[in-house]
């Protein structure tokens, strides 16, 4: 596995607003309707984009 280094703390922030503005505009043009297939697909694409996020929050605040 290839190293890599743990997100910064200013691109943390920009990949959760990023995310959020996708989300809002999702729901915007769904005219604020959430069915399963759109509930599935926010909740598939929030873990794509948390769980690097929080892996990385993780790497760079360990637990005492």
């Amino acid at each position: 596995m290839a190293y890599r280094r743990p997100l910064t703390m200013r691109q943390m922030l920009l990949f959760a607003l990023l995310w959020l503005s996708l989300v809002g505009y999702t729901l915007w043009m769904r005219g604020g309707r959430l069915d399963g297939p759109t509930l599935l697909t926010l909740l598939l694409s929030a873990v794509f984009v948390f769980y690097p996020i929080i892996k990385s929050w993780r790497q760079r605040h360990p637990r005492r």
